[in-house]
C-alpha cells in the first residue's frame, strides 16, 4: 500500500510541473546581455538598443524579436526554435541566414530565462542573455 502511496504522488508531481517547452512560450524581455571572452569573468555589455528587446516565442516553433522602448531602427527578427530531448538546449535559425544557433538554457522559471550562446567568433566568446517574462 505505502509501495502504491509513493507512486502516485510522484505521478502527480511529475504531472503537474511544467516541460521546458511549455515554460518558454510566451514573451521574454531582454534585461541584460553579458560576455564573457577566452574563459573570462562575464562582464555587462553595452548595447544600448538591444537591452529591452522582447523575444516572442509561440507554441509550434515560430518565435520574433521586436524592438523594445529603445529602437535600433530595424525591423523585426523571426524565425524557428526548437529544444533537445533534455530541454537544456534551445536552437533557433533565423529566417533569410542558413544554419542552426544553439543556445545552453541556464536558468528557466516563471520568471527567469538566461541562455548562454558562443557565437563562433575566432576568440572564443559566450553571450549571456538575462529575460524575464513579459
Amino acid at each position: 500500500m505505502r509501495s502504491f502511496f509513493l507512486i502516485a504522488l510522484t505521478l502527480i508531481i511529475l504531472s503537474c510541473s511544467k516541460k521546458p517547452e511549455k515554460q518558454i512560450v510566451g514573451s521574454w524581455q531582454v534585461e541584460k546581455i553579458e560576455v564573457s571572452t577566452n574563459g573570462g569573468p562575464f562582464m555587462e555589455e553595452a548595447l544600448g538598443c538591444s537591452v529591452d528587446n522582447i523575444w516572442m516565442f509561440e507554441k509550434g516553433g515560430h518565435y520574433e524579436i521586436a524592438e523594445g522602448i529603445d529602437l535600433c531602427g530595424g525591423s523585426a527578427t523571426t524565425g524557428t526554435w526548437s529544444l533537445d530531448e533534455s530541454g537544456t538546449i534551445i536552437t533557433y535559425t533565423y529566417d533569410g541566414y542558413v544554419g542552426n544557433y544553439p543556445a545552453t538554457i541556464v536558468e528557466l522559471t516563471k520568471q527567469t530565462l538566461v541562455t548562454e550562446h558562443d557565437p563562433g567568433f575566432t576568440t572564443p566568446t559566450v553571450y549571456r542573455y538575462s529575460f524575464s517574462s513579459f
